[in-house]
């Protein structure tokens, strides 16, 4: 029996060091026919950047965490009876998790197809297999994914969707694909923020069209009800918020503190910003109170060339500001 156990021990070290070490495919088929375990946890230490960390893993998973290993080992495990659904029960991260951040994409398609493997299950952290694709930055892992059923809306419980994910991400030609999936737009995170809030705070005008074209509200509202466009003259997104502007935003939204995005342009000095909302929409003269506390802002703020802007609007004559070379045309 002793005999027995060291044989069971060395063979299942085989099949780990035929992983780990030399990775090849025929040494761990050979250690499969020799009877090693393929669904009990085996210690080993995984190495994230500069982070070494212990787990306790079955082989799968343990083969999974190597980048791009071969996917005929991956085939192997699992033709001999590896577990695909490892995990799932628990929500950590299981197979799937594994090989769409860090496996080919022929180990994923090879587990997209195993019976009881549920492709939406967030993991730990609140993240399903689509979001881990836009952290390692794999496309094809999240076409895989998403052809063979993944819910491009899932955002588990921590609310982590994958369309905010690549919009934060700047992984635009991820977020494509996404919306080729007629993804949700409109979905907030655990911060409140939809994606198109992210694009604004990011400077980003080429994904913030695209959200736009495929049905992103211009004037969802944040967690202290700011608009998009607020969002993004608040940050100094300038090129953002010109297509905010162009594409139609309320220019009289306002967030829970009463102030819109003309009087954060003000408040900030964003003359770029409020020459261009003055330029589009020159009936904001024509606000009222909203007008007065422009005024009352570029006062405060003492620059000249609001100053001079404002008063230029009012009387409708044409003025040179006098801090910028470029003509101001009143209204």
């Amino acid at each position: 029996m002793e005999d027995d156990g060291k044989f069971v021990e060395l063979v299942n070290n085989m099949l780990i060091d035929a992983i780990t070490k030399s990775r090849s495919y025929a040494e761990v088929e050979l250690a499969i026919e020799l009877g090693a375990a393929l669904n009990v946890p085996f210690p080993v230490k995984i190495k994230n950047g500069e982070v070494e960390t212990s787990h306790s893993l079955p082989a799968l998973l343990i083969a999974l965490t190597i980048p791009d290993i071969d996917h005929r080992i991956i085939k192997a495990m699992l033709d001999n009876g590896a577990d695909p659904t490892f995990d799932q029960a628990l929500q950590e991260a299981g197979p799937v998790h594994y090989a769409a951040y860090k496996g080919s994409p022929r180990s994923l398609q090879l587990l997209t197809s195993a019976p009881g493997v549920m492709l939406d299950q967030p993991d730990a952290q609140g993240s399903t297999p689509l979001v881990n694709t836009i952290e390692s930055n794999r496309s094809m892992n999240m076409s895989i994914l998403l052809e063979a059923g993944a819910n491009p809306n899932a955002g588990g419980w921590a609310n982590i969707f994958p369309v905010i994910e690549a919009t934060k991400k700047g992984r635009d030609g991820m977020l494509a694909i996404l919306l080729d999936y007629n993804v949700d737009t409109n979905v907030r995170d655990s911060e409140g923020y939809t994606a198109l809030h992210y694009a604004a705070q990011l400077d980003n005008d080429v994904v913030a069209k695209m959200l736009i074209r495929h049905g992103a509200s211009l004037d969802a509202r944040g967690v202290n009800m700011e608009t998009p466009l607020i969002y993004a003259v608040q940050k100094g997104s300038n090129v953002a918020a010109k297509a905010l502007i162009d594409c139609g935003a309320d220019m009289h939204a306002t967030d829970s503190f009463g102030m819109n995005a003309a009087m954060y342009a003000v408040k900030t000095n964003n003359c770029e910003v409020f020459d261009y909302m003055m330029e589009k929409h020159p009936e904001l003269k024509d606000a009222g109170k909203e007008w007065e506390s422009l005024i009352s802002l570029a006062n405060a703020g003492g620059n000249r060339h609001l100053i001079s802007l404002l008063r230029a609007s009012e009387s409708g004559k044409v003025e040179i500001a006098p801090d910028k070379k470029k003509k101001v045309t009143g209204m």
